[in-house]
């Protein structure tokens, strides 16, 4: 029994190792060219009129380097640590669990992808709807007010969106593992169905430019993802009654 535990502390720490090594790879050869990186970075912003980017600190762009290059590095690895994860737990899994564990990354790497491109689509709208809050110099006072962004909070807000966003694309993962558990059922959620389309309406609302193809654009992304999570519930129910419905013919067979 000692031996056993030994040898799994001994995988445990070469696939830190491993995770750790990768990400320190990863983010050394985009550190290396976080400029290109920061053309990326900053695209979203060239088609709002805002081509250029200030820092007011000495260690300001750097930082922001090593942000971005964390960020990156973060998100690019993430699907290999998940996979080590698995590795390690994956001797002691019968082969049905297997099954279920292939297929419950496979969906989570699925959102965890649709989440980043989302996100990357996502942006010029955000960044739009804060920079709307500028007073140009044609308001009839004489005021003008223009946004000088700075490198490091542009950053750390397009890291932390980033995060939201793939988070909220997760929703439908997260749905499937509540439906295979049994913890959510389809005719509670289409029961709700109204109130979720009215929120998401309202959401849409709040947080989008004052367009209205904005507004409902956002709108019916959020039906979407609940749609999606009602036809998932559906699917497994299907699912968990053809099964039980095949081990009664078996079990009277």
């Amino acid at each position: 029994m000692c031996r056993a535990i030994t040898a799994h502390i001994n995988e445990i720490k070469y696939r830190i190792f491993y995770s750790f090594l990768s990400f320190c790879i990863t983010f050394s050869v985009i550190f290396i060219f976080s400029d290109v990186f920061f053309q990326y970075a900053v695209y979203p912003l060239v088609g709002l009129g805002t081509e250029r980017l200030i820092f007011t600190q000495i260690t300001e762009a750097f930082t922001a380097s090593l942000w971005l290059s964390f960020g990156i590095s973060f998100v690019l690895n993430l699907p290999f640590w998940v996979y080590q994860v698995l590795c390690f737990f994956a001797p002691g899994w019968t082969p049905q669990e297997r099954q279920y564990a292939l297929i419950w990354s496979s969906i989570w790497l699925i959102c965890f992808s649709l989440g980043l491109v989302g996100a990357y689509w996502f942006f010029p709208i955000v960044w739009k709807f804060f920079l709307g809050y500028g007073i140009s110099h044609n308001s009839g006072f004489g005021l003008k007010l223009e946004a000088e962004l700075r490198v490091l909070p542009y950053l750390t807000s397009l890291i932390w969106l980033t995060l939201f966003i793939s988070i909220l694309f997760q929703i439908p993962f997260w749905a499937s593992v509540a439906c295979h558990f049994n913890m959510i059922e389809s005719k509670t959620l289409v029961d709700n169905r109204r109130i979720i389309w009215f929120l998401s309406i309202l959401v849409g609302a709040l947080i989008s430019p004052p367009d209205i193809f904005s507004q409902f654009f956002i709108a019916f992304c959020f039906a979407v993802i609940y749609e999606l999570i009602i036809f998932i519930s559906f699917a497994f129910e299907v699912y968990r009654v053809d099964d039980t419905t095949i081990t009664n013919s078996t079990v009277r067979s």
